[in-house]
């Protein structure tokens, strides 16, 4: 009979606890943090974030600035999502197997998706911020690469799942690859 559970689960939390202290440890002589310094610096940290980031009158007067600058970024945020979604729709009707017109488009299709998905927003801008500067296109663009993968590939994973039944119905009456798509995989 092999080892008791329990004995396992002990063994295994005593051998974390110890990898954890020994990385921590390490962190500390590699940094050369020091551990006093450090715990009596807190009442100054907390003093000093109490006095900068508590707002007063000249944090009120930049106020409009920053109104004007929230509402470019709301705005810019919806126009970005929505032309991504756009965009990703046409892109998921020619990625999804069910509704491809070939397999190269298909490919094509999926691995733009996958690429443009599977690189986080935050790099996204900062790929573009060094290429191109900060500006507001920089944020569309980080915005509409990172919601187009994940919209893409949603909205083919949701084609997909759609039954056959109502593609066969509708090729059985002769109807258009547009009308099949119309009627059998928008839920309109």
């Amino acid at each position: 009979m092999g080892p008791d559970i329990f004995t396992v689960r002990r063994n295994n939390r005593i051998f974390f606890f110890l990898a954890l202290t020994a990385i921590t440890v390490s962190s500390i002589i590699v940094t050369e943090y020091d551990i006093a310094k450090g715990f009596t610096s807190i009442y100054k940290a907390i003093t000093w974030s109490l006095s900068n980031f508590y707002p007063d009158a000249n944090a009120m007067t930049r106020l409009p600035d920053i109104m004007i600058k929230l509402q470019e970024t709301v705005l810019i945020s919806i126009a970005a999502t929505t032309v991504a979604a756009l965009c990703a729709f046409f892109f998921s009707i020619f990625g999804s197997k069910t509704t491809k017109v070939n397999s190269i488009l298909s490919t094509l299709s999926r691995g733009v998706a996958s690429f443009s998905r599977n690189i986080p927003d935050a790099v996204w801008a900062l790929i573009l911020l060094f290429s191109f500067g900060q500006s507001a296109l920089t944020g569309y663009f980080a915005l509409f690469f990172a919601t187009f993968g994940f919209l893409t590939r949603t909205f083919i994973e949701t084609i997909d799942e759609v039954g056959d039944s109502s593609v066969e119905a509708l090729r059985a009456t002769g109807a258009s690859y547009t009308h099949i798509i119309a009627h059998a995989y928008l839920p309109l």
